[in-house]
């Protein structure tokens, strides 16, 4: 098709017509985006693949459909370049996205009215960069500009991820213990203030000169308010498997008896595995394997528990 594209109406309706079609494309995606989220959120599987459905795939689907009418309205338009026009307006919309998202510590679909004025501006000046006649050099520091949010993403998610996760290991009101034993580090960690509970991974990375396993090896540490009726040896609280107890649910039924190590440290065995137990105030941390970790590495990170601040814990895990 012939192009139009460089007079003035014609430019002007190159650029806003496809940004218009994107605004559109970008609300519909954005409000099937969400039903979808609550949907998922609002799950309870009883078996593998309850939550899945269409949904999603269908999203990409309307993805791709929302791009070649973009494309579309630019031919039809005779925009130059309208190929080059297309990938520069999805690389914006997609940039300006990513800013977005990175100040949520999770993917959270924007609103209807926010994703259209993402895509329909995003788009605009995608098709505006390649369209509208511009010197070299503007036309190659555009490009560049297209390029930064891709490259601030990674940072700024990150600092959110961390902050978000200082706050709520902040507000769980628990220990935020961890080990510095050597060999081991921070996996990471994961706190739910309104339940009160707190877990920790760490882990220990497996030389392969000395061992034929491959991998690493895990050891979990979990921390809860001390349960009602704690008295070990012989009451010691509800099996770590029971733990943190359903919110909601009756009480864990009551674990194993367990045998004193130390000063408010006792151990117990579940499922063929040592599970160290220490009180922390009024805290109980419970210490266990979990992936390929021996009796000896429980033992380690049991007795070498180091209480961090929880910017300091956050900046270990992100």
């Amino acid at each position: 098709m012939e192009e139009r594209g460089s007079g003035g109406w014609y430019l002007f309706a190159g650029v806003l017509v496809p940004a218009f079609v994107a605004a559109l494309g970008g609300a519909a995606l954005a409000h099937g985006w969400q039903t979808e989220a609550r949907a998922f959120a609002a799950c309870e599987p009883t078996s593998f693949g309850d939550c899945l459905s269409l949904g999603f795939p269908l999203l990409v689907v309307g993805v791709i459909a929302a791009v070649a009418a973009v494309w579309l309205a630019q031919r039809v338009l005779g925009t130059a370049r309208p190929e080059l026009g297309t990938l520069a307006g999805l690389a914006a919309t997609i940039g300006a996205l990513l800013l977005w998202e990175a100040g949520h510590p999770r993917w959270t679909p924007p609103s209807s009215d926010l994703a259209a004025l993402l895509a329909g501006v995003g788009f605009a000046v995608g098709v505006a960069v390649v369209a509208v006649p511009l010197p070299r050099v503007l036309r190659a520091a555009s490009v560049v500009a297209l390029a930064v949010p891709f490259a601030v993403y990674p940072v700024l998610s990150r600092e959110t991820r961390r902050a978000d996760l200082a706050d709520r290991l902040g507000q769980v009101g628990l220990p935020l213990l961890v080990s510095q034993a050597k060999g081991f580090q921070v996996g990471s960690a994961a706190a739910d203030p309104r339940r009160r509970f707190l877990t920790v991974t760490v882990t220990r990375p497996v030389d392969p000169r000395t061992d034929s396993t491959s991998g690493e090896r895990s050891v979990s540490i979990l921390v809860v308010p001390v349960p009602a009726g704690f008295a070990p040896p012989a009451r010691c609280g509800p099996a770590r498997t029971d733990l943190p107890a359903p919110e909601g649910g009756p009480a864990a039924p009551a674990g194993p008896p367990c045998r004193p190590v130390g000063p408010d440290h006792w151990v117990r065995t579940e499922a063929d595995d040592e599970v160290h137990l220490l009180r922390r105030g009024d805290a109980l941390v419970l210490v266990d394997s979990g992936w390929r970790a021996s009796d000896e590495d429980v033992a380690v990170v049991a007795g070498s528990l180091t209480e961090l601040t929880p910017r300091r814990l956050a900046e270990l895990v992100h």
